[in-house]
């Protein structure tokens, strides 16, 4: 029988400090025009990131989840790609990437403030006993703004929620919905190549493909032992440098039913699920 799990995506905080031209993290912040909001400004920090996570899901999926929108320092801005509906699907989930000059990215923190994500109090947009629905996923907005570090998670947002929500819960509700629904798609998107990975190791969870040949490990340590425990029963490793672009390549050889051996004269199979790394991810520490 298939373990079910709620899990939940985290996001990596940023330290932040004032607005203008203050040093934020060792990098500094546009002072911009008269009004703009101050944030960090380096290629691999996080201005704004939104996900979903939780939920009564399989943890061979919530594992591979990844944010819906991250946008960077620079303006760059990393959203998931497309996953063909076809059996078996890929190894790991694409990531396309694309720009967004500092007028959009003024534009979006200025909608984040309308709808009061850079509150100093987090809105309130009730729990799962006012929503009414049960094992629903969470989304939330992490955005380090403005000289300060801002999170809002909101249970079930794609659901109207129930009659237990107050007139000001509805509200918070609708504009956070109309701000995760209106983010913007810059045209333009690439392939965004990640310089890291978060891979998950298991038991085998489907019989071999035919035909197919299990895939050599191509990373240090002994698929067999390597990695760490995590809630989710499997064994969690995270994989970086030469190693990571080593996995890369396996990976595009491969998709999700393939099973993976420590090298090519052992025999034991293991399951590999992937998650690619970008900026924000925790790795393989515990969900926060």
């Amino acid at each position: 029988m298939r373990t079910l799990t709620p899990l939940t995506l985290a996001f990596s905080a940023l330290a932040l400090a004032g607005c203008g031209s203050a040093a934020v993290g060792g990098k500094s912040t546009p002072s911009g025009e008269p009004g703009s909001i101050a944030h960090p400004i380096g290629p691999t920090d996080v201005v704004l990131q939104v996900g979903e996570g939780g939920g009564f899901v399989a943890p061979q999926f919530a594992v591979r989840q990844i944010p819906s929108f991250t946008l960077l320092g620079d303006g760059t801005v990393l959203t998931p790609g497309a996953v063909p509906e076809i059996f078996p699907g890929p190894a790991v989930a694409p990531i396309f990437k694309a720009k967004l000059n500092e007028e959009e990215v003024q534009a979006l923190l200025r909608r984040a403030t309308d709808a009061g994500l850079m509150d100093t109090t987090a809105p309130d947009y009730g729990d799962m006993g006012s929503v009414g629905i049960a094992d629903a996923g969470t989304t939330t907005v992490t955005i380090h703004a403005g000289g300060a570090d801002h999170s809002v998670a909101a249970y079930a947002l794609s659901t109207d929620g129930g009659s237990g929500l107050s007139a000001a819960q509805v509200a918070a509700r609708k504009a956070l919905s109309a701000f995760v629904a209106e983010l913007p798609s810059p045209s333009g998107a690439t392939a965004y190549a990640p310089s890291s990975y978060t891979a998950y190791i298991g038991k085998p969870t489907s019989t071999p493909q035919a035909g197919a040949s299990p895939v050599v490990w191509p990373g240090a340590g002994d698929l067999a032992t390597i990695g760490s425990s995590s809630p989710t029963d499997m064994r969690c490793v995270e994989v970086t440098g030469v190693d990571a672009t080593a996995l890369g390549e396996a990976l595009a050889k491969a998709n999700d039913q393939t099973q993976w051996v420590a090298s090519s004269s052992t025999n034991a199979t293991f399951s590999l699920t992937v998650r690619p790394g970008i900026p924000g991810d925790v790795g393989c520490a515990p969900a926060a």
